[in-house]
């Protein structure tokens, strides 16, 4: 039986730590032995045979570190060797690495066994930080200094968080003595963004095998509601917001600059507020907290006319493709890979920032919603978009050809 062991930063947590608990079932089904060594913040249950890298207490130290010394990625040593001692012992036919910073790994360290042992090696890149000196999203100030080599980090501030210095330039020039160590290397980017930009990079000696990641549409679906008697929104508009984190990156601005737009048969719902947050709120906005029932979400998104997501950020944007999934058209912003996850006739791209796009966006989706003989943004059209292209059972499966490929 071959055997796979996966690394991230968490599991079946968060939309890295499902995809990977995902992968790991399909490859179980394919007859596959699954392991996956993870870090100890972002943990649920899960049905794999899972390996704690070290505790919280480490993680925190290496976090600490990291703020300190711009040195994330470079704690973790000794939780990082048992990890190594594991790998030995198991023998993995693929390794398949997955988010490697997070304050849970030395990939020095890791890098070293790699070079050594040279396993047949897949690395999904979901964000940017494996080729920047120190940043895991550089588009927000459109910076390409990771091109030639960093230095003098304009963001060194957002995560991975340096509160005195800037070691960019010597983090550059290690992840690329690390990482072009390895020889039997593939490297996944999950959006065509990303393979874009990879080429430009120090990683772009390596094959690139685009896959997209996927959600699971059994679930993600038209599911009905009372949700619009509930909030009072029988006879609006509803336009959706949905983020894990609304204090990042001025996502609710396009929000607010659109409620000033728009006429009061509009009203705009955001998912994932802090009480703080939806205290704020000025009329016109409904904010609603977190949730990570999925079948709730799926209510939210049905209940919708049009979803946005004005991401400045985004490597792809499963937030766009899970509203599809449940019949609700979308628009996203011009920026990384957010525009792959909209189709012509399931949503509309619009510039960074143009406030009155995305008025227009809007207008244009309500005013096909409207037509009876339009196909344009329907339900059916966005679910049928989203099924075809997205079904995680599809996309997953994809990893399990390649590792097949790969042995």
């Amino acid at each position: 039986m071959p055997k796979v062991v996966q690394i991230n930063s968490a599991i079946n947590f968060s939309s890295t730590g499902r995809i990977v608990e995902q992968i790991g079932l399909c490859a179980i089904e394919r007859g596959w032995e699954c392991y996956v060594a993870h870090g100890a913040r972002y943990v649920n249950p899960t049905n794999l045979n899972d390996i704690h890298i070290e505790n919280k207490y480490e993680e925190k130290i290496h976090a600490i570190y990291s703020m300190l010394f711009d040195a994330q990625g470079l704690g973790s040593c000794w939780s990082t060797n048992k990890l190594v001692r594991f790998l030995r012992d198991v023998h993995p036919d693929i390794l398949h690495l997955h988010n490697i910073h997070g304050y849970y790994l030395n990939y020095p360290i890791l890098f070293d066994y790699i070079k050594e042992v040279q396993p047949q090696v897949i690395w999904t890149i979901h964000d940017s930080w494996a080729y920047t000196g120190h940043c895991a999203a550089y588009e927000p100030i459109a910076c390409n200094r990771w091109i030639t080599g960093c230095n003098d980090c304009p963001i060194k501030k957002e995560y991975p968080k340096s509160l005195f210095l800037d070691y960019s330039k010597k983090n550059y020039q290690r992840k690329k003595n690390c990482f072009c160590s390895a020889k039997n290397l593939t490297i996944v980017p999950v959006s065509d963004f990303l393979v874009r930009d990879m080429s430009q990079s120090f990683l772009n000696k390596y094959p690139f095998h685009r896959i997209y990641s996927g959600i699971e549409t059994s679930v993600f679906k038209p599911t009905v509601s009372t949700l619009r008697e509930d909030l009072n929104l029988q006879n609006k508009f509803v336009i959706l917001g949905v983020a894990s984190g609304w204090g990042k990156e001025g996502r609710m601005i396009g929000f607010i600059r659109l409620r000033e737009l728009v006429d009061s048969s509009y009203h705009i719902v955001l998912v994932g507020l802090t009480p703080e947050q939806i205290r704020e709120l000025p009329d016109g906005i409904t904010g609603l907290r977190p949730t990570a029932n999925q079948t709730e979400l799926a209510q939210i998104y049905t209940m919708a006319d049009v979803f946005i997501n004005p991401t400045l950020q985004d490597t792809f944007g499963l937030t766009s493709v899970e509203a599809q999934a449940c019949g609700t058209p979308s628009i996203t912003y011009r920026t990384g890979g957010a525009p792959e996850t909209v189709g012509e006739d399931t949503g509309i791209v619009v510039e960074k920032n143009d406030f009155e796009a995305l008025k227009e966006a809007v207008l244009t989706i309500q005013a096909s919603l409207s037509n009876d003989t339009e196909i344009r943004y329907k339900s059916q059209t966005c679910r049928n978009r989203a099924v075809a292209l997205f079904e995680q059972k599809d996309r997953f499966n994809e990893y399990i050809d390649l590792y097949e490929s790969l042995i």
